[in-house]
């Protein structure tokens, strides 16, 4: 909203790749990332990566329910009920992990419903990094009592 009208698209990414940096948490979240592309794995990865958080797995296809993250960032590509059953899967085995999903076109009877299985938020697709950032740090565990 602070970017005059007439700012190129290289300037609005420079000036929110500077505020995502102000906004870094002091602890990252552990960020398992699964997608149905290899390219899109990587591309997830690189953006939570950018967000400040590590990235602990990755997985191509449907996150691991097993997993040991404190958010699952799952690009779904087109959401639909496998996925949404999946991820009622993934929030009973570990109902305080954060579950972030990319769909193309969200739809808000898909979002509601991925929202009424666990997941934290519905994102659309590509995701931006100001999006993912504002939700992860949310995720983040808390810093210790020491400050440094």
């Amino acid at each position: 909203l602070g970017m005059p009208a007439t700012a190129r698209r290289e300037e609005r990414l420079l000036e929110a790749s500077r505020r995502i940096a102000a906004m870094r948490p002091r602890r990252p979240a552990r960020v398992e990332v699964a997608a149905t592309r290899a390219i899109d794995v990587e591309a997830v990865t690189d953006l939570v990566a950018a967000a400040g958080h590590a990235v602990v797995g990755r997985r191509l296809g449907r996150p691991p329910i097993d997993h040991t993250a404190d958010a699952v960032v799952w690009d779904a590509g087109d959401l639909d009920t496998s996925h949404i059953t999946w991820t009622g899967l993934l929030s009973a085995n570990r109902p305080h992990a954060a579950i972030i999903l990319l769909d193309s076109f969200p739809r808000s009877e898909t979002a509601a419903a991925a929202i009424r299985m666990g997941a934290t938020a519905v994102l659309s697709r590509p995701a931006s990094l100001e999006s993912l950032s504002g939700i992860l740090l949310h995720v983040a565990p808390p810093s210790s009592g020491i400050r440094g």
